[in-house]
């Protein structure tokens, strides 16, 4: 019994001791209000500034005038993300032009050229050429389906059902087209304007009425060709002819060469010696 007193005063005793130990010592807020008080700033430094920037590395001169090193950049007036206005100007228009070989030979192609875009480009074409030109507004799209509208001839190696996207640079298509016969005609083309970039749904047509031009058959130049080859036909036989004669001339002068040396030998062919021989016998 002794021995559990003694030890239960020995652990009471314990307790006041921390107690009152804890209770003197100072608190870690106190101990750092205490600290910031007590330090010394330097004159020359304003509270709350950055540090002054380190010395350059030796070599290297600061220009007077440039971004010092070490200060924060001001990105507050800077727009994130963007690189610029890179978008072209909007246009209210867009001009097409066509174009057509001016005079077209039979049996050869012309070409048809179908030109869209900004009506601010300005854009050439070949000599020997003919144009027409119109406007359409940009609004109603951006796509389009070019088809030529030329009865009289006939479109070579046709691309059907083709969408194009009209650049503002501008958009070109060509076509091929051989005449059927000779004389003076128009020429135009049909354009199916969509919104969407697979030309389907809804379109607005724009005939073309306005874009015709004149394309002349060379007919003279078809003439001189038929010449050229009712030429050839006519040599062509005369050689046939000239061919024959000299074998005929040359069979008769063998003739009239084969008799005189009968003559001069004296060689007679006997058709009737053998009936002569039967007769003796």
């Amino acid at each position: 019994m002794k021995t559990q007193l003694l030890l239960k005063l020995l652990v009471i005793t314990i307790l006041v001791f921390s107690m009152i130990s804890c209770g003197d010592a100072p608190s870690s807020e106190a101990q750092y209000e205490e600290a910031v008080e007590t330090a010394e700033v330097p004159s020359d430094i304003e509270v709350g500034t950055p540090p002054p920037p380190p010395p350059p590395p030796p070599g290297i001169e600061v220009e007077p005038g440039d971004p010092e090193i070490g200060n924060t950049i001001d990105i507050t007036d800077e727009e994130v993300g963007t690189i610029g206005n890179t978008t072209a100007p909007d246009l209210e228009n867009y001009k097409v032009v066509l174009s057509v070989d001016g005079t077209i030979n039979m049996n050869e192609n012309g070409v048809l050229v179908v030109w869209i875009g900004a009506d601010t480009v300005e854009v050439t074409f070949e000599e020997g050429t003919v144009q027409d030109e119109t406007t359409i507004p940009t609004e109603i799209g951006q796509y389009a389906k070019v088809t030529p509208f030329a009865p009289d001839f006939d479109i070579i190696n046709p691309i059907e059902d083709s969408c194009y996207k009209i650049h503002p640079s501008g958009s070109e298509i060509r076509f091929s087209l051989q005449p059927k016969s000779t004389g003076t005609y128009n020429v135009s083309v049909n354009i199916q304007l969509y919104e969407t970039d697979d030309c389907q749904g809804a379109f607005v047509p724009k005939t073309s009425e306005t874009l015709s031009v004149i394309v002349d058959v060379n007919t003279q130049k078809e003439i001189e060709k038929k010449v050229n080859t009712l030429g050839e036909i006519v040599w062509e036989q005369f050689l046939k002819f000239w061919g024959a004669l000299v074998a005929l001339i040359f069979g008769a002068i063998l003739f009239i060469i084969r008799k005189k040396i009968k003559k001069k030998t004296g060689y007679e062919e006997k058709i009737d010696e053998p009936e002569n021989g039967g007769e003796e016998a």
